[in-house]
């Protein structure tokens, strides 16, 4: 049925057309599925004319609400209640809906799940419209349930049109409910026994408050807090006064935070909206006074505090001018400034902070006061730049390098960000008067510049290339660039802490250098090593297979269990093409490898032609035909086998796994498998899709958006 949609939208005019007229009974039917009508009421739309059913499935939207009003006319009762639950009070298919009751008797308008159920929830945001209602029980129901939330004067509204509609005993009824106001009770049981209810009730409304119909729906929309307030809603304006006397006889609480939406909203309800639900203020206020930033519940939220200066400055209620001199402490308002998201906030720091020059002595003394300095950030600069009081010149309170890197926190987040908005002869300045945590958390930085990250190295030398190295989120030029230097801290902090590729690894762990030449892998790199978290790193460990140097085999040999005869044989075969059948025997005295593999490879150490020997049993061990073989198994996790050979040297066969899923070779735990590996080929998954065809489907079902996400359908 969805194709049928799918054509309509592709096809022309003239096909559209004509699909519309053949499959009419079919269209009618999407038609209720896609909209929730009853099928009979679309078929009696379709059957009027002027409805364009391929508008609807083209584009939806308006096309719905012209569907909806459409519907509305016919009348039916199941149809206008969905219509109501779908579109509210406030809409032109709900006035079709009322227009078109014939028979506000008739029991199917009033079922628990009927039009005036719906009408009822639907008046919470509007319960004068019941008014006009044609179920005048419903207005009787929506006075009692609306009464106590809104205002005195709307309540009597309310109660009038009850008078009006209902008669005296209905507001002796209505007397018998929690209507939240003192004395309304009382008043309704006298307008019953006088000779004019509504007029009696009438002469008792505040003449003056609340007569705007639209400030009343907004009023409600708030105090029911059924929904948000639009953010890009026209809002009615409200008298404030009102408001208050309407939050002091029946509290607001969490529902103020919708009238922060008003742009007028006064200072006083935003701050008992703060103490309300600060995280949705700030996200939703219209606006903030300027001294919202010292407000309590903000200031010791440090997130939510930074979320207030970003909206603030890019909306323009937070001048950076009134910050960077009004606004204290220094510290925290640095810390808050969003320097990321707008070159202008970095442009005014930097100008503020200009008296500092590139002195690293007034940085060093700037950083030291302003975890203490509680006056405005302009007076620290002036403070600093005088030369008056103590003067510091080394940094305060070092910390060395973490392995991994972490990010900044606190003042150390701020010099960063301070350093990122300033000329970067400050940061060349200051490089060899740093710490190294500083140090390393500004290398980490993507802005960092390259005379700023030359200057950094150079100050501290091997040190800060290890520290820069130990990061988890470094791009691919940054890792190109520390292993261009080929220290072997570096390198050892890279295999341990980086998003390396294999290749990087398996180089490294070869002794292979960028230049080409080769040596003995470092200590650091085997520390590396030594160190992987096997449950989680293995395929660290496993890149060395092929390294051939010793202190690698070792390492491999001492942690691993290999699980396949090609993986020992790999490993044992480097070392004696690197060193020599002395450095396998060494290897194969650890005891560590299966007493079969071990015996063996010890009958041909002496043999002239065992190298070859070596190197023929592995060829036998790669044979594609046998990758296939052990992936294919029925048994154990195809996922688990599947990884233990190519981490330990197979690459998969693509052609021959290709011809093994058409043959049926393939368990589905096995192509499922393969065909979520990122290097899986186009002819792989093409031949998954025939594999599906004729074995049903793989475990899991996302594969089929995996390959479309990588195009290879």
């Amino acid at each position: 049925m969805h194709e049928l949609v799918t054509a309509l939208r592709l096809a022309g005019p003239d096909v559209r057309a004509a699909i519309v007229e053949r499959f009419r009974p079919q269209i009618e039917q999407l038609l209720a599925e896609y909209s929730g009508l009853p099928a009979h009421v679309v078929g009696k739309v379709l059957a009027d004319g002027g409805f364009d059913p391929v508008g609807y499935f083209a584009e939806g939207g308006a096309y719905e609400d012209d569907l909806f009003i459409r519907a509305a006319r016919v009348g039916d009762p199941v149809a206008a209640a969905h219509i109501v639950g779908r579109r509210g009070v406030d809409h032109p298919a709900t006035r079709e809906v009322l227009a078109h009751v014939t028979d506000p008797g008739d029991p199917a308008w009033h079922t628990d799940t009927g039009l005036t159920r719906k009408l009822r929830a639907a008046a919470r945001v509007d319960p004068l419209a019941a008014a006009s209602w044609p179920f005048p029980e419903t207005l009787v129901e929506v006075a009692v349930d609306n009464c106590k939330y809104m205002p005195y004067a709307v309540a009597i509204d309310l109660c009038v049109a009850v008078a009006d509609r209902c008669g005296a005993d209905a507001l002796r009824e209505l007397a018998g409910q929690d209507l939240g106001h003192e004395g309304l009770a009382a008043a309704l049981t006298a307008a019953a026994d006088s000779g004019s209810p509504s007029a009696h009730l009438a002469d008792l409304r505040p003449a003056a408050e609340w007569t705007d119909a639209a400030a009343v729906r907004a009023l409600a929309l708030v105090r029911q807090d059924v929904k948000p307030v639009d953010r890009d809603a026209e809002l009615p304006p409200l008298d404030w006064d009102l408001v208050r006397l309407e939050h002091r006889r029946r509290p607001f609480r969490r529902a103020l935070v919708r009238l922060t939406r008003w742009p007028d909203c006064p200072d006083d309800i935003l701050n008992l909206a703060l103490d309300q639900a600060r995280t949705m203020v700030v996200d939703w206020a219209a606006r903030f006074p300027f001294d919202a930033i010292e407000h309590p519940k903000l200031v010791d939220d440090d997130q939510l505090y930074r979320k207030l200066f970003s909206r603030g400055v890019r909306e323009g209620w937070l001048p950076l001018e009134r910050l960077l001199t009004e606004a204290r402490p220094a510290g925290r308002i640095l810390g808050a400034l969003p320097y990321e998201e707008d070159t202008t906030v970095g442009d005014a720091v930097a100008a503020v902070c200009e008296p500092l020059g590139a002195d690293p002595e007034n940085w060093l003394t700037f950083y030291s006061r302003l975890s203490r300095h509680d006056g405005t950030v302009a007076g620290l600069v002036a403070d600093v730049a005088s030369g008056k009081g103590k003067r510091v010149t080394r940094f305060p309170r070092p910390l060395g390098a973490v392995f991994p890197a972490t990010p900044p926190e606190n003042h150390r987040a701020t010099l960063r960000r301070l350093l990122r908005a300033v000329p970067v002869e400050v940061t060349v300045a200051l490089a060899p008067h740093l710490d190294m945590r500083t140090v390393q958390q500004l290398l980490s930085s993507s802005w960092l510049s390259a005379e700023a990250r030359d200057a950094l190295v150079a100050a501290h030398g091997s040190a800060a290339l290890a520290a820069y190295a130990a990061n988890e989120v470094l791009d691919r030029d940054q890792i190109e660039w520390i292993m261009a230097r080929n220290d072997p801290a570096a390198d050892g902090a890279l295999c341990a802490h980086a998003p390396l590729t294999t290749a990087d690894r398996v180089r490294i762990l070869a002794g292979v250098r960028t230049d080409g030449s080769r040596g003995p892998v470092p200590e650091p790199v085997l520390d590396a090593l030594r160190e992987a978290n096997l449950g989680h790193y293995r395929h660290k460990v496993t890149a060395g297979l092929s390294s051939g140097d010793l202190g690698v085999a070792r390492i491999i040999a001492g942690r691993l269990r290999l699980g396949t005869e090609g993986g020992r044989l790999r490993l044992l075969l480097a070392v004696w093409e690197r060193h020599g059948p002395d450095a396998v025997r060494e290897i194969l005295d650890l005891g560590r490898l299966p007493a079969t593999t071990t015996k063996r490879v010890r009958k041909v150490l002496d043999e002239p032609d065992g190298l070859d020997t070596l190197r023929a049993w592995l060829r036998a061990e790669d044979d594609p035909d046998e990758f296939v073989a052990r992936l294919g198994k029925k048994t154990g996790n195809a996922y688990e086998r599947l990884n233990k050979l190519t981490s330990e040297g197979m690459d998969p066969p693509w052609d021959v796994l290709t011809a093994a899923a058409d043959a049926d070779r393939l368990t589905k735990e096995a192509v499922a498998a393969l065909v979520n590996r990122h290097d899986c080929t186009r002819e792989f998954a093409r031949a998954t899709l025939r594999y599906v065809l004729r074995n049903g489907e793989l475990p899991p079902t996302s594969w089929r958006e995996t390959l479309l996400r990588r195009g290879l359908t």
